[in-house]
C-alpha cells in the first residue's frame, strides 16, 4: 500500500472517530445526575472502583469503557444495553438500534451481570421512605451520609456485606421492609441454580469424554445447594381432618393419618406467570378466560381432569398473539391437589 493510501485510512479512521464520539456527545446532552449514577452503578463490573470515583459525567464512563475496549464504534451494544437498563430507549436511535433489536440481542450479548441486573432493578423499586428504614436497621454500620438507594446498596457491596452468593443481609432487609421485593430475590436465584446445574452438567459431559467418572464434585453441589433457595418459611403447616359424610358421635380426634395440610387440595389458575401483564381483547375479551371457557367446553364431557385442561389452555394461550405478534402470554396453574378432579358431565352430554 503506498503512504497516499495509508494516510488515506488514517483520514477516514480520524473521522469515523471524530463522529462516535460526536454521537457520544450528542446521548451525553440528554442524559442528567441521576442518569449518570445509574450508568456508574451499572458499571461497577467494567471499571475499576478508583477511576468510577473519578467520573463527573457520562463522557468520563464513555471514555474509560472504550480504554477497556468494552465500547467502540464498532460494537457500541454495551451502551445500547445500559441505555435500554436505565430507560433511556429513545436514545438508542443514535446507537442506530431501536428497543426491539437490543431486546432480542440481550440474552446472548448481556454484558450487566445478573447480580448487577438484581441491584438496580430492586433499587428502581426502594422508595425514599424504604431506604430510611434500612438505614435506620443499619445505622450502626452505615455512615451519616446522604445516600440514594443505589449508593445504599453499593456501599454494602463495597463492604462485603451482600455479594452474588451472600444475599443473607439484603433477603432480611426486604422482607421486614419490602416484603414484595422478595419475588425477585427469589428469581434471580432460582436462575442461578440453573446456571448452576447447566454448567455441571456441561462440565460433567466434558469429564465423561475425557473418561472421568465422578459425576458431581462436592464443590459443586455445595455451589448448587448455595444457590437454592432455602426453605419456603419457618413455620410448620397446621392440618385439618379429612370431613365424613357421617357425624361422630364419639367426637374422637382424628389421628394424623386422618388429617391433610390445610392448604391441601387447592387449584389456582393464573392468567400468566408472576411479574407479567394478562391482555385482554377490547372485544373477545381476556385471553386466557377464552381459552378456558372453551377447553372447559370441549374437554369436560371428554372426562378430561382439570390440570390436563389448564394443560391445554397454557398451550393454546402461549400461541397467541397481538395482530403485530410481538405481544405473547404464558399462564401458570398453582394446585397442591392430591388426585385427579374431574367434573361431572350431565346425562347425554358425554362424548368418548
Amino acid at each position: 500500500m503506498t503512504s497516499q493510501g495509508q494516510s488515506l485510512n488514517s483520514t477516514l479512521d480520524d473521522n469515523c472517530q471524530v463522529n462516535f464520539r460526536g454521537t457520544l456527545l450528542t446521548i451525553d446532552s440528554y442524559l442528567g445526575d441521576q442518569d449518570v449514577e445509574r450508568l456508574k452503578f451499572l458499571c461497577r463490573d467494567s471499571i475499576a472502583s478508583k477511576n468510577l470515583e473519578k467520573c463527573g459525567s457520562a463522557l468520563d464512563i464513555f471514555d474509560y469503557l472504550m480504554a477497556e475496549e468494552r465500547l467502540s464504534e464498532e460494537d457500541p451494544f454495551f451502551l445500547a444495553e445500559l441505555l435500554y437498563i436505565i430507560k433511556q430507549k429513545v436514545l438508542l436511535r443514535h446507537l442506530r438500534y431501536t428497543k426491539e433489536q437490543v431486546e432480542h440481542w440481550l440474552p446472548g450479548r448481556r454484558k450487566v451481570s445478573p447480580f448487577r441486573n438484581l441491584l438496580y432493578e430492586l433499587s428502581e423499586d426502594i422508595s425514599s421512605e424504604n431506604l430510611k428504614s434500612m438505614i435506620f436497621l443499619l445505622r450502626e454500620s452505615i455512615p451519616k451520609v446522604q445516600m440514594t438507594s443505589l449508593s445504599f446498596l453499593a456501599y454494602l457491596e463495597k463492604q462485603d456485606k451482600i455479594a452474588e452468593d451472600n444475599l443473607t443481609l439484603l433477603e432480611d432487609l426486604c422482607k421486614k421492609i419490602v416484603p414484595n421485593l422478595m419475588r425477585k430475590i427469589d428469581k434471580y436465584k432460582r436462575e442461578k441454580a440453573s446456571q448452576v446445574v447447566a454448567s455441571s452438567v456441561a462440565k460433567e459431559t466434558e469429564s465423561l469424554h475425557q473418561g472421568e467418572k465422578e459425576l458431581f464434585s462436592r464443590s459443586d453441589i455445595n455451589q448448587l445447594l448455595g444457590a437454592l433457595p432455602a426453605c419456603q418459611g419457618e413455620e410448620i403447616q397446621p392440618s385439618v381432618s379429612i370431613e365424613a359424610d357421617a357425624v361422630n358421635p364419639e367426637h374422637v380426634p382424628p389421628s394424623l393419618q386422618d388429617s391433610v395440610p390445610v392448604e391441601a387440595d387447592f387449584l389456582l389458575g393464573l392468567a400468566t406467570v408472576p411479574g407479567y401483564v394478562s391482555f385482554r381483547h377490547v372485544e373477545e375479551g381476556s385471553w386466557y378466560i377464552q381459552s378456558l371457557y372453551n377447553h372447559l367446553k370441549d374437554l369436560v364431557p371428554r372426562q378430561e381432569d382439570i390440570l390436563s385442561i389448564l394443560t391445554a389452555v397454557n398451550d393454546d394461550v402461549s400461541r397467541q398473539a397481538d395482530k403485530r405478534g410481538k405481544k405473547k402470554q404464558m399462564p401458570q396453574p398453582a394446585f397442591t391437589l392430591r388426585k385427579k378432579v374431574v367434573f361431572p358431565v350431565p346425562q347425554g352430554e358425554l362424548l368418548l
